[in-house]
């Protein structure tokens, strides 16, 4: 697995809409629908959708 990376802005908003603290995540990668992330304690690997609260 490649070295998780800072979130953007855009991505932070993502995790927003998701409910989740985007200050405890990291970014791991990208696909067609989703991000990939990463929680910076336990480690535990996380899909959300892309376009999820995007207007």
């Amino acid at each position: 697995m490649k070295q998780p990376k800072r979130l953007t802005c855009e991505q932070k908003r993502c995790l927003s809409a998701h409910s989740l603290n985007w200050k405890e995540w990291m970014f791991v990668e990208e696909t067609e629908f989703c991000y990939r992330i990463i929680n910076k304690k336990t480690g535990a690997i996380k899909s959300v959708d892309k376009f999820r609260g995007r207007r």
